[in-house]
């Protein structure tokens, strides 16, 4: 199975670009062999997506990382209409969910509604930013958010299977039942 990171640069070690249509580019990971492919995204300064239907051709599986608010939840359903469009299955993360509680339910059940596993949520903590600055990652500033994320691993990897092969369909709408496994 392949995975697209958003990157900023390239290889494995590449920092992952927040701007995922707007990316640098992609690398496509095989997660049988671990091996990269970097793909230069020549959409990015396009209009309407570009970026992200390059960015998606190919790809088994898209991992979309939203945060509470509005305007991401509306760049997040046009995420999935697309994904969905080309039949890839999609897994969601909710970055800083405690921020607002409506918005996060509501993306969630939008999640929900289009068959869509939820992976995870990670708390926001004031002293990820701080730690990140002074040059340390995000499990070594904040135990909470060390624990999302590690139960964020522990859901992806379920949801690939074992040797990164898909543990479920490769569809969302195929999800019904599985999510229920994944998903507490």
């Amino acid at each position: 199975m392949k995975i697209c990171v958003s990157a900023a640069g390239s290889g494995l070690d590449a920092p992952v670009d927040q701007r995922f249509g707007r990316a640098e580019g992609f690398v496509l990971v095989e997660t049988d062999t671990m091996e990269a492919e970097t793909l230069e995204n020549p959409s990015s300064q396009e209009n309407h997506g570009a970026g992200v239907r390059a960015a998606m051709s190919g790809a088994d599986l898209v991992v979309a990382v939203t945060e509470p608010t509005r305007s991401a939840r509306s760049d997040l359903l046009r995420l999935l209409d697309l994904a969905d469009h080309f039949g890839i299955e999609t897994g969601l993360v909710l970055n800083r969910a405690d921020l607002c509680e409506d918005e996060a339910r509501g993306i969630e059940e939008a999640a929900r509604d289009r068959h869509v596993a939820l992976l995870g949520r990670i708390p926001y903590d004031e002293s990820i930013p701080r730690g990140l600055s002074s040059g340390r990652v995000a499990v070594e500033c904040s135990p909470r958010t060390s624990e999302a994320l590690g139960t964020i691993n522990r859901r992806l990897l379920e949801l690939l299977g074992p040797a990164g092969g898909p543990a479920l369909p490769l569809h969302p709408r195929t999800l019904d039942h599985a999510q229920e496994e994944i998903i507490p």
